[in-house]
């Protein structure tokens, strides 16, 4: 059966040309959409090409050019055509049964977290339409013709599904909306962990369900900033190599990877190109080097400051005052750096390897203080905590005002109900 979409292009052709589309035409298109899934779901945007295109449907570059104008014109396509409803789908699903969320009787709560729990599943173990979508908002936004047309929609959306227009503002089932958001997202970008087959994460989801269906009273919470966000994570010791570094964070986080031109950097770090290309042979080199001094130093970072602050507001408020501190504005350029990080490690097994091996490490570390635990059980509950952090810098693109929400709603109930045992 067409789609809506497939029926509208087809009555389009026939007012066009007098005559319907020749079903060779109807077998190429198709066979052009599921290439460009494929591309962008195994390599990714930035590789996405006609080239690309062309031969994973098994037809000529003609083929292709005769139908899309560039790049761009394939992304918007593919975008409108297979991608956006499944990803809106998914997540209307999940805020719609998250929201309902009810433990008032043992039947209501079996109920509305089994529908939770499907919906969610949809994150965890996300179709290849799901997965490309993402990958394709996430590198839409820098370019201003493929952010009016996919990243800036699905932002409005988005705003729109956690924060209703219109009536009497809510932010208790505000914050609730954007955290359920925050955590499908980051779900379809560790799904592809080499842990996620083997955990169960069947608990983790129930503890999420129930801290939906008791959310606390919002409370003022600490002004306490989280300074290692605004910090220089560089210290090699040689102030050169520093700043360049540091002038590849900052152009990252402005323009993204693809965009971002190693001359420019070296230029604005003051230093030559000779002395940066001796150091870091390729755009990739010095990109992997931004990774590899915060990745795995950021998780220290995180529970420092989440211990201090919870010292004196406890556990629950810290959480929240760490999710408002990944979403402050003034750290966007850190969020960017982070989406980017997360897109190569999908598809650039040396970027896989830096932070793959960093997050088996915690993993690791977590799980061999509970050896008695059952490791998919706390597996899945970590991978949880892990989807949480890697949500919140799409968040932050997406709904730039959430910041302002009061998080302690859900996470005060979601820390209250520690999942490790002791």
């Amino acid at each position: 059966m067409k789609t809506a979409e497939e029926k509208t292009a087809s009555a389009a052709y026939i007012a066009k040309h007098g005559r319907i589309r020749p079903s060779h035409a109807v077998r190429n298109d198709a066979a052009l959409d599921a290439a460009m899934i494929t591309v962008i779901g195994e390599s990714g945007w930035d590789e996405l090409s006609v080239n690309k295109v062309a031969r994973a449907a098994g037809l000529t570059n003609g083929a292709v050019h005769a139908r899309f104008a560039d790049k761009g014109a394939l992304g918007v396509h593919v975008w409108e055509r297979h991608l956006r409803a499944p990803l809106i789908e998914a997540l209307d699903t999940a805020i719609t049964t998250g929201l309902a969320a009810d433990a008032s009787s043992p039947a209501l709560t079996a109920q509305t977290l089994a529908s939770f729990a499907a919906a969610m599943d949809a994150f965890i173990r996300p179709a290849a339409e799901v997965r490309a979508a993402l990958e394709i908002v996430m590198g839409s936004q820098f370019d201003a013709v493929q952010r009016a047309a996919i990243f800036d929609p699905l932002a409005a959306w988005l705003r729109d599904r956690c924060q209703p227009p219109g009536g009497t503002p809510d932010p208790v089932r505000a914050a609730q909306a954007t955290a359920i958001a925050t955590w499908a997202l980051g779900l379809i970008v560790f799904s592809n962990r080499p842990w996620a087959d083997a955990m169960d994460p069947a608990p983790a989801i129930a503890r999420l369900h129930d801290s939906l269906a008791h959310p606390a009273k919002a409370q003022p919470l600490p002004e306490t900033k989280a300074d290692y966000l605004r910090a220089s994570p560089f210290d090699t010791g040689d102030p050169r190599v520093d700043m360049i570094l540091i002038s590849a964070l900052e152009s990252i986080g402005t323009v993204g990877y693809q965009r971002t031109r190693v001359a420019l950097t070296t230029q604005a770090a003051g230093v030559s190109e000779s002395f940066a290309f001796t150091r870091f042979p390729t755009k990739l080199d010095l990109f992997i080097a931004v990774i590899e001094a915060g990745y795995e130093q950021a998780y220290d970072d995180i529970r420092a400051f989440r211990d201090s602050v919870a010292a004196g507001q406890g556990t629950g408020a810290a959480e929240a005052v760490t999710w408002r501190e990944y979403l402050s504005p003034d750290v966007a350029g850190r969020r960017i750096v982070g989406i980017e990080g997360d897109r190569l490690s999908w598809y650039n097994p040396r970027m896989r390897s830096i932070t793959f091996a960093a997050d088996t490490a915690v993993l690791d570390g977590i799980l061999a203080g509970f050896p008695e635990a059952a490791r998919p059980e706390m597996t899945g509950h970590v991978h949880l905590e892990f989807a949480s952090g890697h949500g919140l810098p799409l968040i932050g693109a997406l709904l730039p005002d959430s910041w302002q929400l009061p998080f302690d709603v859900v996470t005060v109930p979601h820390t209250a109900s520690e999942p490790f045992p002791g």
